[in-house]
């Protein structure tokens, strides 16, 4: 609550200089990259192609990520500006997606340490790593992303998933859908399906509110309490995940994912009958206060508990679930 009440007292311009600071350290892993071309497409979107012959659809860099870009451009060389957007979102999710607790363990950056779910616990190495191996998707997994964004974490899951594996991707913003799917259809994954519709508890059309990029939620007061004004609204078809799941013949879920900006409690309860059917690890954003007085997590975690989960809460709100054996 403190941070959110000096995030509406602070200036603007205070804030936006204390982000761009807190990206300086992507220098390394911007370095690390393997950009093999960038260009913008005839729908004025622009990408990025690495060595490994995925490319990345995505926006025009910020105001913000302008300034950062001027501040550390002598370092990167490998990145012109008009691409710095797409280059800064392949190292925040899909070099570590936010969908995979424990990728950090693999792949280890010291980079926005909480992009690694994990990092929002004190674990000892040996408690990392077993998480680590239990949420880490294996061949022939089915993987549930609930609010897939531009798609490069879902591609990164896609990847270790394979070919026998199913990846069913939400995500109900009209215009982020439209590079979601630019990005799923010209790398060629064919082992992830996208649902175009928001999650809940029922089926049903309802408001979703918008601001920018990922500032999006069916819950108005969870931006407005983030210091957002000035919303714009449209109508979005809603889904309850075992609704969904059951129309694709879904017959296997081993993981999901759910960061959808406060609606996360609505989500986990439209998806009854796939936690009782497969009981699927589960990870999700409980930090967003969905009224002045509980976070996500606090109606989360009790709920999941009730359903036979063990369940993790972090500093910030991170929720870590899976199925309780003998009470571990």
């Amino acid at each position: 609550m403190i941070q959110t009440f000096l995030r509406s007292i602070a200036p603007e311009p205070a804030k936006r200089m204390i982000r761009v600071w807190r990206h300086r350290g992507a220098v390394p892993e911007i370095q690390k990259l393997s950009i093999k071309a960038m260009g913008v497409d005839d729908h004025e979107f622009p990408w990025v192609e690495l060595e490994n012959g995925l490319k990345f659809y995505g926006f025009f860099p910020t105001k913000e990520q302008r300034i950062l870009f001027k501040s550390i451009k002598d370092k990167i060389s490998n990145v012109e500006e008009d691409y710095f957007a797409v280059v800064m979102e392949i190292i925040s999710r899909y070099i570590v997606p936010r969908s995979l607790p424990g990728e950090t363990v693999y792949n280890p950056s010291k980079y926005i340490p909480l992009r690694d779910p994990l990092n929002d616990f004190t674990l000892d190495t040996s408690q990392r790593k077993e998480l680590a191996d239990r949420f880490h998707p294996q061949e022939g997994a089915v993987f549930v992303d609930v609010g897939a964004f531009l798609g490069y974490g879902t591609m990164r899951i896609a990847e270790q998933v394979g070919k026998k594996g199913r990846v069913i991707a939400f995500e109900a913003d009209p215009e982020i859908l439209h590079i979601l799917k630019k990005n799923i259809e010209c790398n060629g994954f064919d082992n992830i399906e996208i649902v175009p519709k928001a999650v809940g508890k029922e089926i049903g059309e309802y408001c979703f509110f918008r601001k920018e990029g990922t500032v999006n939620s069916l819950n108005a007061y969870v931006l407005k309490n983030l210091g957002y004004k000035d919303l714009s609204e449209i109508k979005v078809a809603v889904v309850p995940v075992d609704d969904a799941l059951a129309e694709l013949d879904v017959k296997q879920v081993d993981h999901v994912n759910i960061t959808v900006n406060g609606g996360e409690h609505d989500a986990i309860i439209g998806m009854r009958k796939t936690l009782h059917k497969f009981k699927p690890t589960i990870t999700l954003a409980g930090w967003y206060y969905v009224n002045k007085d509980q976070k996500v997590c606090d109606i989360v975690g009790p709920y999941l508990k009730s359903v036979g989960y063990k369940v993790l809460v972090g500093k910030l709100g991170r929720v870590l679930a899976w199925e309780a054996r003998n009470g571990k």
